[in-house]
């Protein structure tokens, strides 16, 4: 069940307040009064009131200094304030404005047009409410797309395309910084096989496995991607080569100890990956990241050609 709408009056008169809480009341609207301007600001933070209707002079400080208290406070800033006053120069009329309010009434009134005037405020706060949350819920709409847009849906990790993005990234990083980095290909040795063995679907569930086993094998800031159908991409930021083939061997052993049969894969007859790797050296930052990946490919390949479930890491000749 959602509230009542709250109005604030902030005026030292109690009989103005007394006039226009007969008015609201009739449309079942719950009416709160602050004499001071002190006052009138913490009540706001305690109701967050639908509108407040502020008088300009106060026994404390003035309406226009109470006004940008309220615009200058997270809770506050969104209520509409419509002034109330015996002043109806220019001057005051702008300020007002100036200082944030939505409406100036000059006093004295007439009820029904503070009633209106107030019902018309509270409708575009309405509708400035609305459209906020609209676009909230675009906002994390998009949020939402573009993770979609960057990962892999069979294996939830990053796919190609995040993987280029975030290896220029760390590429750039490493050469401003002058930090090194790894890059990690891995092969899934003879898939192929084990999806003629074992059918398309098995093959699915292996490739989900493995992307959990990936992820759970680097830490909270090293990156991992499918890059192409069964290979896989790990990108380790301010890691050197010896620490980089640390964590290509916690993903075999991880690997190892799922037990999964693969009889097409001999002499191991369970799934094994084959690893490349290569790493960025900050005395040599002339290497664009293509090299870096070229070279981890390279490796992969002798990984592939030393008998599989090998990790080999790229030496310049």
């Amino acid at each position: 069940m959602s509230r009542k709408t709250r109005v604030l009056v902030v005026d030292d008169e109690k009989l103005s307040f007394r006039l226009l809480e007969q008015i609201f009341a009739k449309e079942d609207w719950e009416s709160f009064w602050a004499a001071t301007g002190s006052s009138g600001i913490e009540m706001a933070k305690l109701l967050e009131p639908d509108i407040i209707l502020l008088d300009l002079v106060l026994p404390d400080k003035n309406g226009f200094e109470v006004c940008a208290a309220l615009k200058e406070n997270e809770l506050t800033k969104d209520i509409p304030v419509i002034f109330v006053t015996s002043r109806n120069d220019r001057e005051a009329i702008v300020k007002a404005f100036e200082e944030g309010a939505v409406d100036f009434v000059t006093k004295p009134f007439f009820l029904e047009e503070i009633w209106v005037r107030v019902k018309t405020q509270l409708k575009l706060k309405q509708y400035a409410d609305e459209l906020k949350e609209k676009n909230e819920q675009l906002s994390l709409l998009a949020e939402k797309l573009q993770i979609l847009s960057l990962t892999d849906e069979l294996m939830l990790i990053g796919n190609r395309r995040a993987f280029e993005m975030e290896i220029e990234r760390v590429h750039n990083q490493a050469v401003r910084l002058h930090q090194p980095y790894c890059l990690l290909i891995a092969d899934i040795d003879f898939f192929k096989k084990f999806n003629d063995y074992f059918g398309h679907q098995a093959g699915d569930r292996v490739l989900r496995t493995l992307g959990e086993i990936f992820k759970n094998s680097v830490r909270s800031y090293d990156f991992v991607a499918r890059y192409g159908g069964e290979e896989i991409v790990v990108i380790l930021p301010q890691t050197d080569c010896p620490d980089g083939m640390r964590i290509a061997q916690r993903i075999q052993e991880e690997i190892a100890k799922k037990n999964i049969v693969h009889p097409a894969n001999p002499p191991h007859n369970r799934l094994t990956v084959s690893i490349g790797i290569s790493c960025f050296q900050p005395d040599n930052p002339d290497f664009s990241y293509y090299e870096i990946i070229r070279k981890a490919d390279q490796a992969l390949y002798l990984a592939k050609n030393a008998g599989r479930n090998s990790i080999r890491v790229f030496r310049e000749e």
